[in-house]
Order: structure tokens, then sequence, then C-alpha cells
């Protein structure tokens, strides 16, 4: 797809990394190529894996296809100005001319939907799962520059366990630019701009959606859509946590409660920080939230996430039982970072133990790093807690967490973060 053929990379036969670089360097020039819409970078997850299990023969003829996979989802989209480049082993560069008006995301949703798709190795299945960081040119951009922010995004989306697209355009979040959010963060939920997607559980035996959990968006006017992360970080500056966790928590609720009958099933996990535990009125807020939404108390699940430690934990843990008495259950998120402790575990009585992306990710490292997992997993088993893994990304992933007595999955591997109306339609496809 793109108009210099001078320099193929030898494996996949798309542009190489020094073609790409005169691609934008022509079209950021002044006065020539007209502009740079935007740098997607893909890289593909784990494949380390793919090359230990196969071998490397077998993980080069993978890559190929992913790279006729992303040329072909493409094609017809974005047209033979665009540029599809291999940048190293398994990092992939989509970029096209300003002249284009699509948005990068949706390019980026559509490489990432392409990637997902089965791939066959000899007699196995591999599915593949990747991350895109997407850079916006700005004024004085030079190829340098726009690339060096596309491989922050990535970077920033492969540490994210809830945000596969993460967006740096020439306002990057540091110095003056943590003043801008702060500031920005108290009226984006006055213009809308702080949206929920739902991020699906499955059962480890069947593979059946039986949960999700409510996660937040913020699709910001300049700097595009920032992670969760990015968000409470602001929050915690500005002083705004508990409005935002408040907002996040109601707009969850409502959309839920408008579900068919088909996500009848489904349980809902909602967020909750330490200074929402800190509130005297938290139960009795929590709980009419929920009436008022018409979503049913007993399939509600609070996770205590670690945006802040539970300064009385006494005070937390009688605000959960009350909680538990009326049906609701309770869950501690990303167990193994943080605050999380065992503290936690003795005075909060959970009902569920949520095992961080970090520490499921390390099972497929050293067998010191399995050790650990499953000394975990065994701890909850014998408190009767189900436990729930984040962030599993690869079959190879999901198997060997079975096997050590993982409940619950949620992670890129079967889907991403989805809005309410693509999960009403997932669920009703899968039933």
């Amino acid at each position: 797809m793109t108009d210099d053929h001078s320099d193929l990379d030898a494996l996949t036969g798309l542009a190489s990394r020094s073609s790409a670089r005169d691609w934008l360097d022509r079209r950021l020039a002044p006065g020539g190529g007209g502009g740079v819409g935007a740098c997607i970078l893909i890289g593909i997850s784990q494949f380390a894996s793919v090359n230990a299990a196969y071998g490397h023969q077998m993980g080069d003829a993978i890559l190929l296809r992913v790279a006729q996979a992303i040329t072909a989802r493409l094609e017809g989209i974005l047209g033979s100005e665009a540029l599809i480049a291999r940048m190293s082993g398994t990092e992939f560069l989509v970029a096209f001319p300003a002249s284009l008006e699509v948005a990068a995301e949706d390019i980026a949703r559509l490489i990432l939907s392409a990637v997902s798709r089965p791939f066959m190795a000899e007699d196995s299945m591999i599915r593949l799962t990747a991350r895109c960081g997407i850079a916006a040119p700005v004024a004085g951009d030079d190829p340098s520059g726009l690339l060096r922010r596309a491989t922050a995004a990535l970077a920033d989306a492969r540490r994210s366990a809830t945000s596969e697209i993460c967006v740096r355009s020439g306002l990057v979040p540091g110095g003056d630019e943590h003043d801008r959010l702060d500031a920005d963060l108290r009226l984006a939920l006055d213009r809308g701009e702080i949206g929920i997607v739902y991020q699906p559980q499955y059962d480890s035996l069947n593979d059946a959606i039986i949960g999700v959990e409510a996660l937040a968006r913020w699709n910001h006017a300049q700097l595009g859509q920032l992670d969760a992360g990015t968000l409470f970080q602001a929050a915690d500056r500005a002083d705004f946590l508990l409005p935002l966790s408040r907002h996040i928590q109601c707009r969850a609720l409502e959309e839920a409660g408008q579900w068919p009958e088909g996500l009848s099933k489904l349980r809902l996990s909602i967020n909750v920080t330490a200074v929402d535990l800190a509130q005297a009125d938290f139960t009795g807020h929590m709980l009419a939230m929920i009436d008022a939404s018409g979503f049913p108390r007993e399939r509600v699940t609070v996770e205590i996430t670690e945006s802040g430690l539970i300064e009385n934990i006494e005070q937390a843990a009688a605000l959960l039982a009350e909680l538990r008495k009326e049906g609701l259950r309770v869950a501690i998120d990303d167990f193994g970072t943080g605050y999380s402790s065992l503290a936690y575990l003795k005075a909060l009585h959970p009902d569920y133990l949520k095992i961080d992306h970090s520490l499921s990710r390390d099972i497929l490292g050293t067998p010191r790093d399995r050790i650990i997992l499953r000394a975990i997993i065994s701890m909850a088993k014998s408190l009767a807690l189900t436990v729930i893994t984040e962030g599993v990304e690869s079959e190879e992933q999901l198997t060997l967490l079975a096997r050590e007595g993982c409940d619950i999955y949620q992670g890129f591997l079967r889907s991403r973060p989805v809005t309410s109306a693509e999960l009403v339609e997932m669920v009703e496809k899968a039933g």
C-alpha cells in the first residue's frame, strides 16, 4: 500500500523501517507530501511463546500471515498512498496521509481484529493478541519525534490492563500538561467525555461469558482516548476521586439496568476506591444507586481497587459486610501489587480474589514465577475464594492458569473491553 517499493522487508514484503522513515520524512517536510494523519504502531503480544512452541520457522510464517491479514483488512480503506511497514521483529507500523478522513482509533481496531483471528500452525490453532500505540502529528514534527511518541503510546498500551489502544499527541501528559489534565477533568463529566466499557469475564472451564468489569475511558478532545490509569491519576491530583468514582459507578449501573433478558445471568463488577470506603454514607449511597438502576443487587460485585491505601480497614470491613448482607459480593482487585496484602484478606472477607495481570503473565516465565502464582491461588482456595485472573492474552497462558486453579479469567485473548451495545451483541451471538 506504500508508494515506495525500493526498500522492502525481506520476510513480509512490507516496507522496511528505513523506507517507513523516508515516507514520513517526505510527508512531514514543509510544503510537501500533504502531511500525515496518524502513525499506528502495532506490537504483537508474547510472540516468544509461539517461537518456543513451534520454532522460529513457523514463527516467521505466522508473522507473514499477520502482515497479509493487516494488509487485506485495510485494503480499500486507506488506499495506495498509505504505509504499512514492519519496523522490527513483531512490530508493524501503519500510517496514512492527512487527506484521508478516517479516525486512527477505528483503523487500530480493524488491525486488532485482523490480528486476533486464529492462524493455523501445523495442527494447532494459534490466537494472537496485539496492542496499538497511536501518535498524532503536530506542527514541526519530524519522523523521529512522531515515532518516539508512537513507541511511548505502545508502551502505555502494553502496561495497561484495560486498554489495548493508547494515544499520544504532541501534548504528552507530564509537566504543565498535568495541570491541563487536572483542569480538564472537572469539565469532562459535563461534556460527556467519561465513557464506560465492559471487560468480559469468562469461565475457565467452558469459556462462557459469566460477567463483566465496568471500566472508565476518557475521550479527551485533544489527547484522544486516555485509559483508566491516566484518568484516576488526574483525579487523584485534582482531589476529584470521589465524584469521578461515583459517576462511573452510576453510569455503569444505569447502562446495565437496561440490558435485555439475554444478559440476565451476567454479573457486573464495579470498582470502589479507598476514598469511597472512607465516606460515612457509602453503603446507603451504593444501595440507592443500584436500586435506582433496576439492576439486581445479587448480581453486583464491588471490587476494591488499588487507587489508595484503606486507612481504616475495620470501618471498610464493616461497610462491606453490610453490602454482603444485602446480596452483593466483594472482590479484592490487583492482588499481588500496590497496597494489597494479607491484611485485606483477613479483614475484608472477600468472595473473589483478582490476580493482577503482571503476575498472570509471569506464569510463562521462570519456575520461580509459577511457584509464587501457585502459592497465591492455593491460599485463595484454602479461604474458599473464587480466583479471577486478569490480563490473559494467550491459550498457553490460559491453560497453565486453569491448571493451577484459576476459576474465571479476563483479557484480550477472548475480548477487548466493549461498549454496552457491543456486549449485548456479543452475548446474543454466543447464545
